[in-house]
C-alpha cells in the first residue's frame, strides 16, 4: 500500500513540476521602480504641497510624501510586475497631489504625449503611448495662481439734479501688473494688463486678475467729464483708487458719483415781496430828495 502511494505521489509531481516551470515562464520578472518628483511655483511661492504616487502593483502601492520648490521626492516601487494588458489591466502608476489653495496644478510626465492638469500618468498599455520605464521617471509638477475676481461698484447719487438730465454712462479703467483675463497689454508699457470697465448708471462689473503670493496691484480710475459730478471711492479717493490681490483673495472697490446742481439762485415769493418793498422805500426816498 505505502508503494502504491509513493508511485502516485511521484506521478503526481512529475505533473506539477513542469506546470509550475511553464508558470514562471510567463511571468515577467519583477524591477525596483523609481519616480522623482518636482514642484514649481510660477510666482516664487515656497510652500509645501502633499504628492502621492498610487500603483496597481508593487511594493508599497500607496506612497505619500511633502514636496516643495527646489525639494523633490524620489518614490520608490519594489516587486513592480510589468504587464502591459491583458485581463488583468496595464501596470500603472499615477502620482498626484493635495494641491495648494488658490493654485492651478499642470503635470507633466516623461514620456507623456501632453501636460495635464489631473495627474502624472506612468502606465505599461502600448495603446497608452507608454512611458512606464522600469528604472527612472519623472514628474513635474507646476503650480500656477487661479484668476481671482476684482468687483467695482457703481453708485449714482443723484438727489441734487433737481429734475434735470444726467449722463450716468461711465468708463472705469483697470491697469494691472498681473495678467487680466479677456484684457490686454496696456499700448503705453507692455509690462502691464489693461481692461475697461463700462457701467449704465448703478451696476457692478468685474474682471479676473491672475495674483502672486507676494500680491498684485490693480488700479483703478474712472473719467468722469461733467463738473457737476463728484467722484469717491472705497479704495482711494476722487476718480482713482487701487486695491491688492493674492492667490484665493480676490478684492472690491466701491465708486460713488454725486451730482450737484448748479443752476441761478432764486428768491421765493416772500423774498420777492421784500425786494419790491425795499425798491420802492429807496424809490420814494430819492423822490422826495431830488423833487
Amino acid at each position: 500500500m505505502n508503494l502504491k502511494r509513493a508511485l502516485i505521489i511521484l506521478l503526481m509531481a512529475a505533473f506539477i513540476v513542469p506546470s509550475i516551470t511553464v508558470a514562471q515562464e510567463g511571468i515577467p520578472e519583477p524591477v525596483t521602480a523609481r519616480f522623482l518628483v518636482t514642484k514649481t511655483f510660477a510666482d516664487g511661492f515656497d510652500g509645501e504641497v502633499e504628492v502621492t504616487i498610487t500603483c496597481n502593483t508593487g511594493t508599497p502601492l500607496v506612497q505619500s510624501s511633502m514636496i516643495s520648490e527646489g525639494n523633490p521626492v524620489a518614490f520608490v516601487v519594489e516587486e513592480l510586475i510589468i504587464v502591459d494588458g491583458g485581463d488583468d489591466g496595464a501596470t500603472n502608476c499615477v502620482v498626484t497631489e493635495d494641491g495648494e489653495t488658490g493654485y492651478n496644478p499642470v503635470f507633466n510626465a516623461s514620456g507623456a504625449p501632453a501636460t495635464s492638469t489631473a495627474s502624472c500618468l506612468f502606465t505599461a498599455d502600448p495603446s497608452d503611448e507608454a512611458n512606464l520605464d522600469p528604472e527612472v521617471n519623472f514628474c513635474d509638477i507646476t503650480n500656477v495662481p487661479a484668476p481671482v475676481t476684482v468687483s467695482v461698484t457703481k453708485v449714482w447719487d443723484i438727489s441734487g439734479a433737481v429734475g434735470d438730465d444726467v449722463n450716468t454712462n461711465v468708463t472705469v479703467y483697470a491697469q494691472s501688473e498681473g495678467e487680466i483675463t479677456n484684457g490686454y497689454v496696456c499700448g503705453y508699457d507692455d509690462m502691464y494688463w489693461c481692461k475697461s470697465l463700462y457701467f449704465n448708471g448703478s451696476e457692478t462689473e468685474s474682471l479676473e486678475v491672475v495674483p502672486a503670493y507676494d500680491g498684485v496691484t490693480v488700479e483703478l480710475y474712472e473719467n468722469v467729464g461733467d463738473s457737476s459730478v463728484e467722484s469717491d471711492n472705497t479704495c482711494g479717493g476722487g476718480t482713482s483708487g487701487s486695491v491688492t490681490v493674492y492667490p484665493n483673495q480676490g478684492a472690491s472697490c466701491t465708486f460713488t458719483n454725486t451730482v450737484f446742481f448748479e443752476g441761478i439762485p432764486t428768491l421765493s415769493q416772500y423774498g420777492l415781496a421784500i425786494m419790491a418793498l425795499l425798491m420802492l422805500g429807496v424809490g420814494f426816498v430819492g423822490f422826495r430828495r431830488f423833487v
